[in-house]
């Protein structure tokens, strides 16, 4: 059986993923999804006016569960910390 392919869903802000299950319960038919619950909780990654320690955060995340590439989907402010993301580490 080949391996199936790693989403991550980058959550908006003020919405955690756990808002978005209906959607990532159908993602998973096809994908491994995994997400960071809540941006900006975790005292290692302290928000800032740029968001760059969320983007730290998120970079951290994926390089912590997923040794492959992954395909980066995001709301809002989700979308923008994986565009982020993306240009730092493609």
């Amino acid at each position: 059986m080949a391996q199936r392919e790693v989403l991550h869903f980058a959550h908006a802000n003020g919405f955690p993923s756990g808002t978005y299950g209906k959607l990532l319960r159908i993602l998973e038919n096809e994908y491994d999804v995994i997400a960071i619950e809540k941006f900006g909780h975790d005292p290692r990654y302290p928000v800032d006016e740029n968001w760059s320690n969320l983007v730290k955060e998120l970079i951290n995340f994926i390089e912590s569960n997923s040794s492959e590439p992954i395909i980066g989907v995001g709301h809002s402010m989700g979308g923008v910390l994986t565009f982020l993301a993306a240009y730092q580490r493609p």
